[in-house]
């Protein structure tokens, strides 16, 4: 799984929502393969209601942090697309004193403001089978829901009430412009949007399912004994899942578009029969594609009405670290408590296209590298120490797990909670 800026695709928001972007860990790795000709099927289901996140200066803010900015007549004269509309306004406030040597040209005369609410439900059904006592391989078809649901509006300094109410006053055509300027105000980003040829800003809300990008997974274990167990983990990331769609300014991606080619390494260290330290580190290769994508004409500001629709986009590449403590109990094991912390990092997207000036297309890569840090905890029952002494009729596992994002970088910051359970036959 892999988020407006008013000016800007907003949901630079999440794990969840950028493409490209750091997938929040759900459960821990490990180094087990199933015996010879074992199936295993395991469904995960994940929930979150992003409510935060934070930023590129890693401080925590509201998911609709981008849509709250500060406007001033200089920014409502350099939005117009429309020349004539640009100068028909430029001439109305140049008329009462208002030009660009004026401090009432640069003052601020309100914020508009935005709230997101993003809820978004994975469902992952893996299938394994233990192709050899050491090689497993699996398939993971991720399923996504997201409800996205978005308000926005205009906090005014008083100053635009009063030039629309009394500094035009008696001017019949005067007032209209004025009134006209002051209602496209409280719609600020909606107009903006409107402006620069995206589809309204509601268009990407509401509930919407769809799949993400497929995972090939190969584990081999390469070391098995009483004191350690570790294995390799290799991994191919199909692009399947639904990608931003450039013409809305808040979308939701549940897939990169482009494939990954992943490694990693984990291993198992037993301090006794119950109580064991795992430790798992791997490095995502994201490969290269070319996709449609809005040219900024401004480097605060995503927003534009220029596209190139060969643009060609790096993702950064990822690393993952994780480290967790684990005790059995009850019968061998029936019962499991694990607890561990988890660091990612996605380097930054590396993005250029022939179509405009270079320096616009590095624009696009402000706020793409990400840092996540987490801890996780979890509990879990395994029935399988059960099925062999023949007091259980199915070989079942069930866990529960809790994560918490406690710092980061231009990821999400609110808990996501997980139900796992996997049957094998």
């Amino acid at each position: 799984m892999k988020a407006i800026i008013l000016l800007t695709t907003l949901l630079a928001l999440s794990a969840f929502a950028q493409e490209g972007g750091l997938q929040v860990s759900f459960n821990f790795e490990n180094p087990d393969v199933l015996p010879v000709g074992i199936r295993n099927v395991r469904y995960m289901n994940a929930h979150v209601e992003a409510v935060d996140k934070f930023n590129g200066y890693g401080v925590q803010v509201p998911v609709g942090d981008a849509l709250n900015k500060e406007v001033t007549f200089k920014k409502i004269i350099d939005g117009k697309k429309d020349p004539y509309d640009k100068a028909i306004l430029a001439g109305l406030l140049q008329a009462y004193g208002i030009d660009e040597k004026s401090s009432d040209y640069t003052r601020k005369l309100g914020d508009t403001t935005g709230m997101v609410n993003i809820s978004v439900h994975a469902q992952v059904p893996i299938l394994a089978y233990g192709v050899t006592k050491k090689w497993t391989m699996a398939i993971a078809v991720p399923t996504i829901t997201s409800n996205i649901s978005i308000d926005e509006g205009f906090m005014s300094q008083g100053y635009l009430d009063n030039f629309t109410q009394n500094v035009v006053q008696g001017k019949r055509l005067s007032q209209h412009k004025a009134f006209k300027l002051r209602q496209e105000t409280l719609g600020a980003i909606s107009k903006k949007l409107k402006d620069n040829g995206y589809k309204d800003l509601y268009a990407g809300t509401g509930e919407r399912t769809h799949i993400g990008d497929i995972r090939f997974v190969n584990k081999y274990q390469y070391l098995k004994n009483a004191k350690a167990v570790s294995a390799l983990r290799f991994e191919i990331g199909v692009p399947t899942g639904k990608t931003l769609d450039v013409d809305k300014a808040v979308d939701f991606a549940s897939g990169d578009g482009q494939w990954d080619i992943g490694i990693g390494n984990a291993i198992r260290l037993n301090i006794t029969e119950q109580f064991s330290v795992t430790g798992f580190a791997s490095f995502t290769k994201q490969l290269d594609k070319t996709a449609a994508r809005r040219i900024p004409t401004e480097e605060d500001s995503k927003v534009s009405a220029d596209k190139d629709y060969n643009t060609r986009i790096n993702f950064g590449d990822q690393y993952k670290l994780q480290g967790q403590v684990q005790y059995k109990f009850y019968q061998g094991g029936v019962i499991n408590t694990i607890a561990g912390v988890t660091y990612m990092k996605k380097f930054a997207d590396e993005v250029s296209g022939d179509q405009f000036e270079g320096y616009r297309y590095d624009w696009l890569e402000k706020d793409t590298e990400q840092v996540m840090q987490a801890a996780q905890a979890g509990i879990g029952i395994n029935t399988i120490p059960l099925f062999k002494a023949k007091k259980f009729a199915v070989p079942l596992q069930a866990n529960l797990f809790y994560t918490s994002i406690y710092d980061g970088k231009n990821v999400i910051k609110d808990d996501v909670y997980t139900f796992e359970l996997a049957m094998f036959f």
